[in-house]
């Protein structure tokens, strides 16, 4: 199973892609879903790194061990409260935190724990519930104001989120996941430079954060910036080389510098990694199409879609690309299926109408023409090709 850190950036990159194509809605869920995803744990990255050492499955043993000498060890059922939810078994992990707060009750970290499994088990009311009562147990907690921020984010309240991770920073400016996680708040809200900053200071507290190198890196790439993109995946890939997300993004970034072989062997060990993501076939293919390897470009569209058959998307540039090796039929297909699944997509009915117009459907161009400029005012190219088929419908006494 992936672990949190996977999961967690698979999400933020979700977000960014959603953004990119104007869903916001799905955006804001996907960055929410982050987030909460994020560092939170009682010990922050220093869980994480236990965790990346001996695995939950050893932690899980060794807590059981632990327990069975001391079976009113609260503390103990907290860590392997932990693990379990990195193994994405929550029940488990609901008991063992159930457990830690009928051993104590004032437990603040007992009820932040319970709280970020309840999250991850969707019931935001008791996480929230939980949350507040860690706040209220121990107010100078930071990590509480982190946990109830993250599930405050994943509520969308985007507001009360970053309000809970500036009071953490107030408490505990030590506290990386705090920072982390604000400049996750930051990027939500479209402000990079200030993201930049959060995850940078997240850095400079614990240079061995591989997930601030790997979010910062998603920053500097939004800002074309790909050189040092580049330089902080790689420096998370060194810390943290299990996950998939960092060699997909950079890969990304090789690709927009024209490191075309460089990009296509980080994709390579991307997919070996997380062979279900059809976001990396998706990135692999459009190099593909760039080095002009138009085989290599229409398999991986085709795994794109197979492991997410409703991404428009997928469609539209497998389309262009059978529009590239003449094969306007199949492009025209994958183009309708495109509208079927987002009849908004401007692309495609763009893109469909070079297919009609190569193989002299004018009247069927031009409908699309027309459709694709009602949906995007600004498409230039859509209005000269639509001038072009009129002049020449007219020439032909149309």
């Amino acid at each position: 199973m992936a672990n949190t850190n996977d999961i967690s950036s698979e999400h933020f990159n979700r977000g960014a892609d959603y953004l990119d194509r104007g869903d916001f809605d799905k955006a804001f869920e996907a960055y929410s879903e982050a987030a909460r995803l994020a560092h939170s744990g009682a010990d922050g990255a220093a869980a994480v790194a236990e965790e990346s050492l001996s695995g939950p499955d050893a932690i899980i043993a060794e807590c059981a061990e632990a327990i069975e000498l001391n079976p009113s060890d609260a503390d103990e059922y907290l860590r392997r409260a932990r693990a379990y939810s990195d193994k994405g078994e929550f029940d488990l992990a609901l008991a063992d935190c159930n457990k830690a707060i009928l051993l104590d009750p004032s437990n603040a970290e007992a009820f932040y724990n319970r709280g970020m499994v309840y999250s991850d088990m969707d019931d935001l009311d008791s996480a929230l519930a939980d949350c507040n009562e860690a706040v209220r147990l121990d107010p100078l907690d930071s990590t509480a104001f982190v946990a109830r921020g993250i599930v405050y984010s994943e509520a969308c309240n985007f507001g009360n989120a970053a309000a809970d991770y500036t009071e953490a920073i107030r408490l505990d400016p030590g506290n990386s996941a705090a920072y982390l996680n604000r400049g996750i708040s930051y990027a939500t809200e479209g402000n990079v430079d200030k993201a930049i900053a959060y995850f940078t200071t997240a850095i400079d507290i614990d240079p061995e954060y591989a997930f601030a190198y790997y979010y910062r890196g998603r920053m500097y790439s939004n800002k074309k910036d790909f050189d040092s993109a580049i330089e902080d995946y790689s420096a998370a890939i060194k810390l943290d080389p299990a996950n998939a997300e960092t060699y997909h993004y950079r890969g990304n970034a090789y690709g927009r510098n024209g490191a075309f072989n460089l990009a296509i062997a980080d994709f390579t060990e991307a997919i070996r990694l997380d062979p279900n993501n059809a976001n990396i076939y998706f990135n692999r293919a459009v190099v593909h199409k760039e080095r002009g390897d138009l085989d290599s470009a229409i398999a991986d569209y085709t795994e794109a879609i197979r492991f997410d058959p409703d991404d428009a998307a997928s469609y539209v540039n497998r389309g262009a690309v059978y529009r590239k090796k003449g094969s306007d039929y199949k492009a025209i297909s994958d183009y309708a299926k495109a509208i079927e699944l987002n009849p908004k997509h401007a692309d495609a009915y763009y893109n469909r109408g070079l297919a009609y117009s190569d193989r002299g459907f004018v009247d069927k161009a031009i409908a699309d023409f027309q459709e694709a400029m009602r949906l995007n005012p600004k498409d230039k190219e859509a209005r000269e090709e639509l001038e072009e088929l009129r002049m020449k419908r007219e020439k032909l006494g149309g």
